[in-house]
């Protein structure tokens, strides 16, 4: 009888902390709050850059996994604390857009937004809507329209599904819908070709051969190797230019730190047409959360003078306009 008691007592024991651990993983992510600060200018600092300096050139604040402020499995998926159209108002001129394509009960094709195999929604309840591809251009093309001389990159990646071809083609029909709003180019623009416009950097193949209307080549090779803590950017060939990516989003805060500095220093030294590097990291760890990661990050960077850097875009988890506005106001020193 004993022994029946002390087994119920561990298999209780274990129950409770199991129970703790999912309250804590569903639970912790709602704690994340915005930083509620305005930074006058954030919606139209483009305004002051010259015509002909091209968009490689800007030191340009983006946002990574730019979707997720709602998304399944939050603790570990959620990247931002902010809409889309906020990120744009606070100074965000990048965003990282991951698509999957859905078919409905009818048939009907969509694009909605994704991190990995978490749904991006609307809300943060179980059943909100997803976060739908015309959504978020809605929110881009409302921007615009208020503030003509900014630009908007648009990095496109295909999150979900093998069918590259299909993938594609749905997504022009989304663009063609409003082909005057968009930069559609394989080449990189300068500010006079773009004001206005959403430049489409796509990293998935042309696989429908679009060819200069198909967007800017933007691949590099997947950076998640955590085992090796010295590695930073590399230089990737892309068609028509030369890219130097860093994107270690498995290094600790530490090591993330280490890398994004090194890449700075190497994207400064080392001659391309294109330097982006990614400020966000998941963690090393598989139940490491992203918040964590970027409370430190964000931190030491609003700390750190990058003004000796050469240009680069700078890609962020939980923005807000004090971050995006260290970064453009580079442009102007």
């Amino acid at each position: 009888m004993k022994t029946k008691s002390i087994v119920f007592m561990i298999i209780r024991g274990i129950l409770c902390i199991a129970l703790a651990l999912l309250l804590y993983y569903a639970l912790e992510p709602l704690s994340i709050k915005r930083t509620n600060v305005t930074v006058e200018g954030s919606s139209n600092w483009m305004a002051r850059l010259g015509d002909d300096v091209s968009i490689a050139d800007v030191y340009l604040p983006g946002t990574n996994d730019s979707g997720t402020q709602f998304c399944d499995l939050r603790y570990f998926s959620q990247c931002q604390a902010s809409p889309i159209s906020l990120q744009l108002k606070d100074g965000y001129r990048y965003l990282d857009i991951r698509l999957g394509e859905v078919t409905d009960k009818e048939g009907n094709r969509s694009l909605n937004l994704f991190h990995g195999s978490c749904k991006c929604k609307v809300g943060n309840l179980v059943w909100s809507d997803p976060l739908k591809l015309d959504s978020v251009l809605s929110m881009c093309y409302s921007f615009l329209e208020s503030n003509p001389t900014e630009t908007i990159v648009f990095a496109v990646k295909m999150e979900q599904g093998e069918d590259v071809a299909s993938f594609q083609q749905l997504l022009h029909e989304y663009i063609e819908k409003d082909a005057d709003r968009w930069y559609l180019s394989d080449t990189i623009p300068r500010m006079a070709e773009c004001r206005g416009k959403l430049v489409l950097m796509r990293r998935y193949e042309d696989a429908n051969k679009y060819g200069k209307k198909s967007g800017i080549q933007y691949f590099w090779a997947d950076q998640g190797s955590k085992e090796d803590k010295t590695l930073h950017a590399v230089v990737e060939q892309q068609d028509n230019y030369k890219l130097i990516v860093q994107d270690r989003y498995k290094y600790t805060v530490k090591n993330k730190w280490k890398a994004f500095i090194a890449g700075l220093e190497f994207s400064t030294t080392e001659k391309a047409d294109l330097k982006v590097s990614f400020l966000s990291s998941a963690g090393s760890l598989k139940f490491d959360h992203p918040y964590d990661q970027a409370k430190t990050l964000n931190k030491n960077f609003l700390a750190e003078d990058i003004s000796g850097y050469a240009p680069v875009w700078i890609i962020q988890d939980f923005s807000n306009p004090l971050l995006a506005q260290h970064v453009y106001e580079l442009n102007f020193k």
